[in-house]
């Protein structure tokens, strides 16, 4: 048994800049989700279940035979069009604060030429489930949002707080296997952080390598669950504009999480070579996380080299046919933005 993977096809660096919106991934996540508790609905009958422990290994029985199959866990990854998501406390903003969210914002491709900067006329303001307060999502962003049941039977156990940890320690990995950018948690401080390393004198007179914390924020966390089915999931800046005005900046316009958005950085800001395309996401690092995931999760196939690959792709056309895209390009309508060239 494999991992499944759903991509959300974007391609933020092309011309015109071209993403989903966070409404369709939410989608896609839902259906996902109604799957996983519809078995479990459907199981609880005939599935006997002790009470797992929380040592990150299987503990309920298996379902009995006249027990539906369980749904094999799934990762939907996409870079949403620019968005704004609210915590769940976060039940009313005024009309003013909605409006300074909502304005257009200006995107680089990252080719040095003038066709490189356009705009998303407007930038979305979401509710979500999730705990803690506003932050950014958008194009220069990779979004990784696990679909599983932290007590399903086809892989490993978690408890809320190993489940986090698992999501944290899978971008830590895949960081330094794509990017060779040497990251750290923070129990207190939920997400993934970098490390800043700066140039002293040994004792010796040498110069030598100091690693220091908070380097700043790389990747942002928020999870929801409902019966142990999960929610949303891990957001990692790869390279997006974190200077400039409000328009150029998005962060600028908020506290990310209730931290300064001063505290957040990028990949192509920590790694070792600045100049990271980003359709190197799509090829490299998306690949490698949902690896790691995979083999952290600890699915049939991490432990059968000859079963399989960790992770199957499902195709997106698939998909596209579950939500009923397949029509016209007005059945499209609130699915993707497209940007539009900037009038220099």
């Amino acid at each position: 048994m494999s991992l499944r993977h759903i991509n959300i096809p974007s391609t933020p660096w092309s011309h015109p800049p071209r993403c989903p919106t966070y409404r369709l991934a939410e989608r896609v996540q839902k259906t996902l989700q109604d799957k996983l508790l519809s078995w479990k609905s459907a199981s609880a009958g005939s599935t006997s279940t002790s009470t797992p422990t929380p040592t990150s290994t299987p503990t309920s029985s298996s379902p009995s035979s006249s027990a539906p199959p369980p749904p094999a866990p799934y990762l939907v990854s996409f870079t949403p069009s620019p968005t704004f998501t609210l915590g769940r406390r976060q039940t009313t903003i005024s009309p003013a604060e909605r409006k300074a969210l909502e304005e257009k914002t200006h995107v680089e491709t990252y080719r040095h030429n003038s066709r490189s900067s356009f705009w998303f006329n407007k930038t979305h303001v979401v509710q979500t489930p999730r705990g803690g307060l506003t932050t950014y999502h958008g194009p220069g962003q990779i979004l990784f949002w696990p679909v599983i049941d932290l007590r399903s039977p086809l892989h490993k156990h978690f408890t809320v707080r190993e489940y986090v940890s698992l999501l944290e320690q899978t971008t830590i990995a895949a960081l330094k296997q794509v990017y060779d950018v040497d990251t750290y948690s923070d129990p207190e401080y939920p997400g993934v952080w970098a490390r800043k390393v700066r140039l002293v004198m040994g004792p010796d007179g040498s110069d030598q390598m100091v690693e220091d914390e908070q380097g700043g924020k790389l990747a942002s966390l928020g999870v929801h669950l409902q019966r142990h089915v999960t929610g949303l999931g891990i957001a990692v800046n790869v390279r997006m504009g974190l200077q400039g005005d409000r328009r150029k900046n998005p962060w600028s316009r908020i506290a990310p999480c209730g931290h300064s958005h001063d505290d957040i950085t990028t990949v192509s800001r920590v790694a070792k070579y600045s100049e990271i395309p980003l359709d190197s996401v799509p090829e490299k690092f998306v690949p490698a996380w949902a690896n790691e995931f995979a083999k952290r999760l600890g699915v049939a196939n991490a432990a059968d080299p000859d079963a399989g690959p960790l992770v199957a792709n499902d195709s997106w056309t698939k998909w596209m046919g579950e939500l009923d895209l397949l029509g016209p390009p007005s059945s499209w309508k609130g699915c993707f933005d497209e940007a539009r060239k900037r009038k220099h």
